[in-house]
């Protein structure tokens, strides 16, 4: 018991997830506000991480959560993440975009001493069994910053590994990255939900 929950408590504190959302489940995802009055449009999250809780095995067709800022897509998306990480023991990992698009600029500089090799931070996240790619959006949309993200994608789908992703972006900005690639790659290995005015 012992050696499971330093497993299970080690997998967790390497996922990269914020505090406040590491050990969230779905006894946190409440349809109610504190007051008692209904969250309009919970009932239908609630619906999609109950699936999580049921499935027999890692799902291979992800989640593209988007909608408008502080709706409850990174509660929804980490809730099913922490779910899938402890019902199957894989491990997962969360990719902050911009973060990561940073840390990969920086592998180019040979004066970066203290930067990672770029294979240490390219490689890992197209294997990860989970993963949850949050905030698709690029403060510098270079050719080079979208089509790396079209790769990351493209190699999870390849692998058929399960992926949340969430943006703020409308729909109509994410079908045009990196030339429409991105949206139709997230069609093929994705169940797009709209977070609409859940307000978690």
């Amino acid at each position: 018991m012992r050696q499971r929950l330093r497993r299970v408590n080690q997998l967790f504190d390497d996922t990269g997830l914020d505090e406040s959302y590491r050990w969230k489940f779905f006894d946190d995802l409440s349809p109610n506000f504190p007051d008692g009055q209904p969250r309009p449009g919970a009932e239908g999250a609630i619906r999609i991480a109950e699936k999580y809780l049921i499935t027999p095995r890692i799902p291979e067709r992800g989640l593209f959560l988007y909608g408008n800022n502080k709706e409850g897509k990174a509660l929804l998306g980490a809730i099913i993440f922490n779910t899938l990480m402890l019902r199957f023991q894989k491990p997962g990992r969360f990719i902050e975009t911009t973060a990561w698009l940073d840390a990969l600029r920086d592998s180019f500089d040979p004066d970066n001493q203290w930067s990672k090799k770029t294979c240490e931070i390219f490689d890992p996240p197209c294997e990860w069994p989970i993963a949850m790619i949050g905030n698709l959006a690029m403060k510098k949309e270079t050719d080079w910053a979208k089509e790396t993200l079209y790769q990351l994608i493209d190699n999870r789908y390849a692998n058929l590994r399960f992926t949340i992703v969430t943006t703020n972006l409308p729909l109509e900005a994410v079908s045009k990255l990196c030339r429409g690639r991105i949206f139709l790659l997230l069609r093929e290995m994705c169940q797009f939900v709209e977070m609409n005015k859940i307000y978690y």
